[in-house]
């Protein structure tokens, strides 16, 4: 970026256009990512089809996680909804529709993340995409914070996320599949 004029030297012009553009990407047109793209769509961008995919949603019992999974079943995936609230994620599976199934999870258990993705792998034959939409966010001050609860946010977060992922791996590399990471949070107050 270049300050602009002499003038108004508090303004800051946009970077200057060298002739190297970025298409723009419309978030409304553009679907879950998928290993099943159409015949000579690039694997990187585009449209991609969800129909018939195999998709393992964790932390689809409510949130982010739980729209995605209704976004896919409605898009003809098969989903496997998983969270760690039984009832809701079977209310999400049952909306999801298309032979959706609802798969109890906590990622803070290891032996959850492997089972989740042998269950799914079970289920639908294999898997095309994995999207972790699962996060613990303590809206807490700093000082009120204990140790457990980072204990908690650091194996929901990270160890449960790359627990889960090791699992899908194989299965993924196999069918050419994506995994997708997706988190949001808000503060409600400063520390």
């Amino acid at each position: 970026t270049r300050v602009a004029g002499a003038g108004n030297a508090a303004r800051v012009a946009r970077p200057v256009d060298r002739g190297r553009r970025r298409p723009r990407r419309s978030c409304a047109r553009r679907r879950l990512a998928s290993p099943r793209q159409a015949e000579g769509s690039h694997p990187g961008g585009g449209q991609v089809e969800l129909h018939g995919a195999r998709v393992l949603v964790v932390g689809a019992s409510s949130g982010i996680g739980r729209a995605v999974a209704l976004q896919a079943g409605a898009a003809g995936a098969r989903v496997a909804c998983a969270a760690r609230r039984a009832e809701r994620v079977q209310k999400a599976a049952a909306e999801a529709g298309n032979g959706a199934v609802a798969l109890v999870c906590d990622v803070r258990i290891a032996e959850h993340c492997e089972s989740v993705v042998a269950q799914t792998v079970g289920v639908f034959g294999g898997l095309d995409a994995l999207v972790f939409a699962t996060a613990v966010d303590p809206l807490a001050r700093l000082a009120d914070c204990e140790q457990q609860l980072w204990h908690d946010v650091l194996s929901t977060n990270v160890i449960g996320a790359s627990l889960v992922c090791r699992a899908a791996v194989p299965y993924l590399a196999a069918a050419g599949g994506k995994a997708v990471f997706v988190s949001a949070s808000s503060v409600g107050r400063p520390l």
